[in-house]
């Protein structure tokens, strides 16, 4: 926006984008952009809490062996090979030989502002609430957590 000569309604537009995604590259880069400090750190969590049950990053040992017991769906988009692995209440998305994504299924009533604190973003949707955390998001519906996602904060 600001290439092309609006320049005082980019920033409105950057700072509007600030309060909505106040952590990541994208929010670092407008910062920078428009001369902002960086004052606010995410919140600390407390990883050893809250791990994925399948690790993410490369595939290989443990987790090679755990995903060859799972269902496998492949798929290509353009130049990326990518598999959906099902298992138990488990689902696995890895793109290029590399675990993404993990979603696992539940029915349990946790508070995660005791295990790992405040969200980083609280995210209505039509059936409850997803809160978005540094490295993992928790499907809220009914008090309930459906499902949890676990990535990295940098892939996502």
């Amino acid at each position: 926006m600001g290439e092309r000569g609006r320049s005082a309604s980019a920033v409105e537009t950057w700072k509007k984008f600030i309060k909505v995604e106040p952590t990541g590259i994208y929010a670092q880069v407008v910062r920078e952009r428009i001369g902002m400090k960086a004052d606010q750190k995410p919140p600390h969590e407390k990883a050893s809490e809250m791990r994925s049950p399948i690790k993410l990053g490369e595939i290989k040992g443990e987790t090679e062996r755990v995903l060859k017991g799972m269902r496998k769906k492949e798929f290509a988009i353009g130049p990326f090979i990518g598999v959906i692995y099902e298992g138990g209440n488990i689902k696995v998305f890895a793109i290029d030989n590399t675990v993404e994504i993990v979603e696992t299924e539940s029915e349990k009533e946790i508070d995660f502002r005791k295990i790992t604190g405040e969200p980083v973003k609280k995210i209505k949707t039509l059936y409850g609430l997803t809160l978005v955390y540094n490295s993992f998001a928790a499907d809220v519906v009914d008090g309930k957590v459906k499902k949890i996602i676990y990535f990295k904060r940098e892939t996502i």
